[in-house]
Parts: C-alpha cells; sequence; structure tokens
C-alpha cells in the first residue's frame, strides 16, 4: 500500500470512529443540481451552509444520503476542533500579510490615535492586523463535502469571509484533503 493511500485510510477511520458529531440541519436537495444537498450546522459559533455532492449517476442518492449523513456530521466533529489548523493553513499562506496590504488601501481614518483605515463594509481597521485579529474575521460560510470518490475519500471545502471584510467582498478558500490535509485554496471574487 503506497503512503498516500496509507493516510487516507488512517484518515478516514480517525473520522469514523471520532466521537463528536455536529448535527446537519434543514438537508434538502439541491434545486439547482450543483449539489445533491444543502443545509446547516451550527459550527465555530456561527450558523453555516453545508453542501453535500455525490456522483451524478447515482440512482438512489435519499440511500446513500442516509449512509452517509453519520460520518458526515462526525467529520464536521472533527472539523471544529481544527481550526486553529484551518487559520495557520491561511496565515501559512501569506493571507495575514494579504489583508494588510488589501485592508491598507481603504480610507484612510483620520480620527484615530492609531493608524486605521475604513473597509468597504464600512468596518474600521487597526494597524497592523494581528493573527488574532485576522482568526477572529474568519466567518465561515460553506462547508462543500465532495462525495463522489466514495467514503473512503470525502474532501471537503471551506469557505470564509472575514468581518471586518479585508478583501473586499472576495471569499478565502482552504481544502481539506482525503488524507486530513489543510491548505489553503486562494481568493475567489
Amino acid at each position: 500500500m503506497d503512503l498516500e493511500l496509507q493516510k487516507i485510510e488512517k484518515h478516514f477511520a480517525e473520522i469514523e470512529n471520532y466521537s463528536i458529531q455536529i448535527a446537519i440541519e434543514n438537508l434538502e436537495p439541491y434545486k439547482e443540481e450543483l449539489f445533491s444537498y444543502v443545509g446547516t450546522c451550527a459550527i465555530w459559533n456561527g450558523k453555516t451552509r453545508v453542501s453535500i455532492d455525490f456522483d451524478e449517476e447515482v440512482e438512489n442518492k435519499s440511500e446513500l444520503l442516509a449512509e452517509y449523513l453519520p460520518l458526515l456530521e462526525k467529520y464536521l466533529g472533527w472539523l471544529s476542533q481544527h481550526r486553529k489548523d484551518v487559520v495557520q493553513a491561511l496565515i501559512d499562506d501569506e493571507y495575514l500579510e494579504c489583508a494588510n496590504e488589501w485592508a491598507s488601501s481603504g480610507e484612510l481614518a483620520e480620527d484615530e490615535e492609531q493608524e486605521c483605515y475604513i473597509m468597504q463594509d464600512g468596518q474600521k481597521v487597526f494597524f497592523p492586523i494581528t493573527e488574532e485579529d485576522f482568526s477572529n474575521s474568519l466567518r465561515l460560510d460553506d462547508i462543500c463535502f465532495d462525495c463522489c470518490e466514495g467514503k473512503h475519500e470525502i474532501t471537503l471545502d471551506l469557505y470564509f469571509t472575514c468581518s471586518p471584510d479585508y478583501f473586499a467582498y472576495h471569499t478565502l478558500i482552504v481544502y481539506v484533503s482525503e488524507a486530513g490535509s489543510i491548505e489553503s485554496g486562494g481568493l475567489a471574487g
């Protein structure tokens, strides 16, 4: 067995045996067919949209959903315990520096004693933006489960916005691989 396959198997076993589960609520078939199902969950002190995608050729997706749902809820439990790793992936990919650069292009607030800029969303940002400021600003808007390759190869795409909005209405993306590695996926806007 190659090393990557071993990592995938180990991560799957960790998720399958994870003791924390976060419920996915309000699940319903997605009408626009981009995803198979859409619901919500409460994670990281907020309500987040959850999308679940199965291979489009699967006949009875509702049966597959019933089979996968407990595993996906354990995956959310695992994710809830790895927030620091997700933030660190963004910091390692220099998004804290990027936040400072983008925010400094805002309107300079003249009435402050400390260097401060006003973002497009009207919020003030004091400089420099710290790791704690950056971490606290992140809002997880969407979690997209890709289940097209089967239970052992589930991947996640995480979509974040910031408040204050350092990135002018752009979204930060983080990927979680089937082996559990967490890496930054860039900006979308």
